[in-house]
């Protein structure tokens, strides 16, 4: 038993503070100057692991482990039968950013057959806690489960494999949870850096490539204004590339199918998405004075998000583009089935000027079929070739939304057919403003042109 410890190595880099060591090995092994450890108990020790400059352009040189290693690291670790390490704190630097593991907890138990061990640990500037349990014969085949949890309340569970080779490291098994918030895992996860690639440089060429294969079940998804349900998926991954497949997911009565493919070396995730049954009710619209109602849109989207982009709004580094289709949606705010009736019923003057005051043309009109294309860029929603049909009725629609200042802009071409007139021009509605203050301008000028000059 040894109090306060301290072991120091400039070469390697660490600085070990121990405040109890207990070490138990047999007089035999000593003798023969081949320590056979019984244990080692360490308490309340500080690793403090510090940078070293390899050059004033910081370059860093990376021995690749090699399968030879490993077997290494195996029989050194077969020395010991029970390792643990209670109250442990871990601190290094990671592109001048310090982190810190608190509360580390190490148990190591070893026999002829297999090893099994637990490590646990706060992280304190991602605000996240990890238990990792594992078990494995010869350092082939590990077997594990990791239980995360991310401001005590995003909480991940995963279990799984980790196989050992020569020429592959792979990782398998599945994540599982009941709830996340996606921006408050995000806004931790925003500080983590990733090594420059060009500053990087392998001392040793022969590695083994790194593959993983999880399933990802999550409960629900956290999107703050709506929530996610049944998210699954398969997560892929070989040397620079993620593939997110076979994604599937409910908004409620709405389907989300799709696949996704991210780049670490361009940091861009690439993919497409099929929507079935995305509903647009009053709810989706909220107060408007001429909207959509009861309309079931399918919808096929291809989208990129570019983390390469220079900004930290997560919305400007997303575009995407897509057609959508509904059939069987109600108009709110124009009745034209009505202004069609008045149209054919003219007789003086007085009808002619009644028909078009903006009190007889509200209500409803119901549309057989709609279909529109759409881009996202820059947190701009743009509605472009917008057509939705009825028997005698066809709106032609086209406009934009700005995410930021939340100012719209549409403009909406109304065709109408009747008994007596076959081929009138359009009427407009003009929709200008925010969501919150917003006018409805008409015009029938061509319309009222050719009604009188055909009447």
């Amino acid at each position: 038993k040894l109090n306060n410890v301290i072991f120091y190595d400039k070469k390697i880099g660490i600085n070990l503070k121990v405040k109890e060591l207990k070490i138990i090995s047999t007089w035999k092994s000593l003798l023969k100057f081949d320590p056979n450890f019984k244990s080692i108990q360490l308490d309340s020790p500080v690793l403090n692991i510090f940078k070293k400059e390899f050059s004033k352009r910081e370059v860093i040189l990376i021995k690749t482990q090699s399968f030879s290693d490993q077997n290494k690291i195996s029989s050194f670790i077969k020395k010991f039968n029970k390792v643990s390490v209670n109250n442990g704190i871990v601190k290094f630097n990671y592109l001048n950013k310090l982190n810190v593991l608190e509360s580390l907890e190490l148990n190591l138990l070893n026999n002829i057959e297999f090893m099994k061990f637990k490590i646990s640990f706060n992280h304190v500037g991602y605000k996240s806690f990890i238990s990792i349990k594992g078990e494995t014969k010869e350092f082939k085949k590990i077997t594990y489960s990791i239980n995360q949890l991310f401001e005590n309340k995003n909480e991940v569970f995963g279990s799984g494999e980790i196989t050992l080779g020569p020429k592959e490291t792979k990782f398998s098994g599945k994540i599982i949870s009941e709830r996340l918030n996606v921006f408050e895992i995000s806004q931790l996860l925003s500080n983590l850096k990733i090594l420059k690639k060009k500053n990087i440089y392998h001392a040793q060429l022969s590695s083994s490539k790194l593959m993983s294969d999880f399933d990802l079940i999550i409960d629900e998804v956290d999107l703050n204004k709506f929530v996610l349900n049944n998210l699954n998926l398969k997560i892929l991954s070989l040397d620079n590339e993620i593939l997110f497949k076979d994604i599937q997911a409910n908004f409620l009565k709405t389907l989300f199918k799709g696949d996704a493919l991210y780049k670490l070396d361009k940091k861009k995730l690439q993919g497409k998405l099929s929507i079935f049954d995305f509903l647009v009710d009053k709810s989706f619209m909220g107060d408007t004075k001429l909207d959509l109602t009861d309309a079931y849109f399918d919808c096929d989207v291809v989208f990129t998000l570019d983390n390469k982009k220079k900004t930290k709004s997560l919305s400007e580094k997303f575009k995407s583009s897509g057609k959508c289709d509904s059939y069987n949606a109600m108009l709110v705010g124009v009745n034209v089935e009505e202004i069609s009736t008045r149209i054919d019923n003219i007789q003086t003057f007085q009808d002619f000027f009644n028909l078009f005051d903006k009190r007889n043309l509200q209500g409803k009109t119901k549309i057989e079929s709609i279909n529109f294309k759409f881009k996202i860029y820059d947190n701009l929603l743009k509605i472009e070739q917008l057509e939705a049909m009825q028997n005698n009725v066809k709106i032609v629609s086209s406009g934009r939304y700005s995410l930021n200042s939340e100012k719209l802009n549409f403009s909406n071409d109304i065709f109408i057919k009747t008994n007596k007139f076959n081929n009138l021009p359009s009427f407009n509605i003009l929709v200008n403003g925010t969501i919150d203050d917003y006018k409805v301008n008409y015009n029938f000028d061509k319309i009222k042109s050719a009604i009188l000059s055909d009447g």
